[in-house]
């Protein structure tokens, strides 16, 4: 039994895709093998995109970073788009066609990206601020991902929403994500005062600047 465990997780290593990106301080890489987005309103009345599993785990989009990933970016909003089945941008886009729209919008914005460096789970949660005419209800993002083929639903909770989802841990998928929700008033309106985030350059192909 040792023996096949020890060639399962070969295996998983093996085929594991991963970034190693240094931290703000230039000191050290770190592994990342996953990423989360956190898609948000830019209207006065803050709203973000949360994925609900089951009748109560709640989660941000995100999931493992692929062959064809170019940066750990580019894995959380291939990810936000495969699991909101292409509703992002428009209503029944393809995939692709939505993964295109939101670069499209970066590049021409030309905002500050900020993200979550969580190098303990080789994980980062990346905010992405989108125009309010992306908004949409539960209804049009479906009930079952079409790209996996799995149950669940997307929704856009305010602020005091997410608090009042907070109140109790279990809730939430990952536990962890807990710090980040409770704060997320002060990340989405005040980033540069948390210094847990760290800006996110994009420059050719959306990789990290360093």
């Amino acid at each position: 039994m040792i023996i096949y465990r020890f060639i399962y997780i070969l295996l998983l290593m093996l085929t594991e895709y991963r970034f190693y990106i240094k931290s703000n301080d230039n000191k050290k890489k770190y592994k990342y093998n996953s990423a989360g987005v956190c898609f948000y309103s830019d209207s006065d009345e803050i709203k973000i995109m949360l994925l609900k599993k089951g009748s109560k785990k709640w989660e941000f989009l995100g999931g493992k970073v692929e062959k064809d990933d170019i940066s750990l970016l580019h894995t959380a909003l291939r990810e936000g788009v495969e699991e909101s089945n292409g509703c992002i941008t428009g209503i029944n886009n393809s995939i692709e066609l939505d993964f295109q729209n939101i670069m499209n919008e970066l590049i021409s914005r030309n905002d500050t990206i900020y993200w979550y460096p969580y190098p303990k789970y080789n994980y980062g949660l990346f905010f992405i601020k989108i125009p309010n005419n992306m908004i949409h209800n539960s209804y049009t993002y479906g009930k079952t991902e079409l790209f996996e083929n799995q149950k669940r639903t997307i929704h856009w909770l305010t602020v005091h929403e997410i608090n009042n989802l907070i109140n109790d841990k279990k809730n939430l998928n990952f536990e962890d994500d807990y710090f980040i929700l409770s704060k997320m008033e002060s990340i989405l309106k005040n980033p540069n005062n948390n210094k847990f985030l760290e800006k996110w350059e994009i420059i050719q192909n959306f990789e990290k600047n360093g």
